[in-house]
């Protein structure tokens, strides 16, 4: 039932009668008939009055607002009941130095609402400037809702104050955040930290952004705190320069994480005379140290192409994302029959368009292989192969 379609005294009756059946509420105001003005009229004035306040819904479970106006955002205050475990807000409003203020203020007051959330997203359309301004008020925020175990900043820009609220969420499983650091060290005490606060992490999406800190790859000593989180399924860590990793780290990495689906290591790298891993030490994530892995994304190094067959080492993997791994002079023909003898015949393969942050690598590219430029050749390649040995 739409709010607009109440007109009259009956169908405002039934909504009422049926409001505490209501679980989900999707998409915030926008556009609303008088009738619809006049009842949040009613609401605000009784909110405001500090007396015992009624949801509208009081058993309401999930929240996804969006909100295109400043008098919309403000309107979420009147939805949220103690019941509430989910809540997404997408502000839509244009930029300008009142969203950020208003927003603090509304997490300011929904916070003391008795929330008790397991789940928070934040989605803004702003700039990061405008985001950084919002950081006091999250900050704020998150330190009152201490159950929240998913938490994601998708495009946010998250400040220290914001990081140490963080480390007070013990049940957090999953997070994802762009993170923006002046130094190296402070990525390392940030992936200490949260380790050590969050044991319960199962699914992380990192993006480490700031030009002083690409000035420097992410280390394998960086991530290796975050070992003794062991339920660990997705580790997604995004970075400007590519992560070197050896055979020993690489087992490493499966000996902490057995459970892990879904692996990303700093596969889009903006230089493209960096040297990622060796194409050679591609079989290392395997089914031995990586049983369950089915989604894999690195940047690669294509100067030593193999001349064995790779023995279908990688036979587990659904997904390999190759990121922004340039080809150069390398044969795509001969670099596609290699990676066919490699991974499984029903092996999706993709690369990155763009070197900036996306929250699913796995689904950037273009055209019916998610593949561009060269890479589209390769999969020909792996196509042919497996055509040749079939007809063998």
């Amino acid at each position: 039932m739409s709010l607009d379609d109440i007109e009259n005294h009956e169908l405002w009756s039934r909504f009422r009668a049926y409001s505490h059946r209501v679980r989900k509420l999707d998409g915030g105001l926008g556009v609303v008939s008088q009738a619809v003005q006049n009842y949040l009229e009613t609401l605000k004035k009784a909110y405001s009055t500090g007396a015992a306040f009624e949801p509208p819904f009081s058993l309401i479970q999930e929240i996804v607002w969006e909100s295109k106006a400043v008098d919309d955002t403000m309107a979420l205050r009147f939805f949220v009941s103690p019941s509430l475990r989910k809540l997404s807000i997408r502000p839509t409003t244009s930029n300008s130095p009142m969203d950020s203020y208003l927003l603090s203020q509304l997490l300011s007051s929904i916070s003391n609402q008795n929330l008790n959330l397991a789940t928070f997203n934040l989605d803004t359309k702003w700039t990061d400037l405008e985001d950084e301004k919002l950081g006091d008020g999250l900050a704020s925020f998150i330190r009152s809702q201490a159950a929240l175990e998913e938490v994601l900043f998708p495009k946010f820009y998250v400040q220290h104050t914001i990081i140490s609220a963080l480390a007070g969420l013990h049940r957090l499983s999953k997070f994802h955040g762009v993170l923006h650091f002046d130094t190296s060290q402070e990525v390392d005490r940030f992936i200490a930290d949260l380790a050590a606060a969050c044991p319960a992490l199962r699914n992380l999406v990192l993006y480490i952004t700031n030009d002083s800190t690409e000035r420097h790859s992410i280390r394998f000593e960086s991530i290796s705190p975050l070992f003794s989180c062991r339920s660990i399924v997705e580790f997604q860590i995004l970075h400007g320069r590519p992560l070197k990793l050896g055979a020993h780290q690489i087992h490493a990495i499966g000996q902490a994480w057995p459970s892990i689906a879904t692996l990303s290591l700093c596969p889009n790298v903006i230089r493209s005379d960096e040297l990622g891993l060796p194409l050679l030490d591609l079989v290392n994530f395997g089914p031995r140290s990586f049983p369950n892995l089915e989604r894999l994304a690195v940047f690669l190094d294509l100067s030593l192409l193999p001349d064995t067959h790779g023995g279908m080492a990688l036979s587990q993997l659904k997904t390999l994302c190759v990121g922004t791994t340039s080809i150069g002079s390398t044969d795509p023909q001969h670099l596609g029959q290699y990676l066919a003898s490699l991974c499984s015949p029903g092996i999706r393969l993709c690369n990155a368009t763009e070197v900036h942050y996306r929250k699913f690598v796995f689904d950037e590219g273009g055209g019916p292989y998610d593949l561009v430029d060269r890479w589209v050749f390769v999969s020909r390649g792996m196509e042919e192969h497996r055509r040749r040995l079939d007809e063998e």
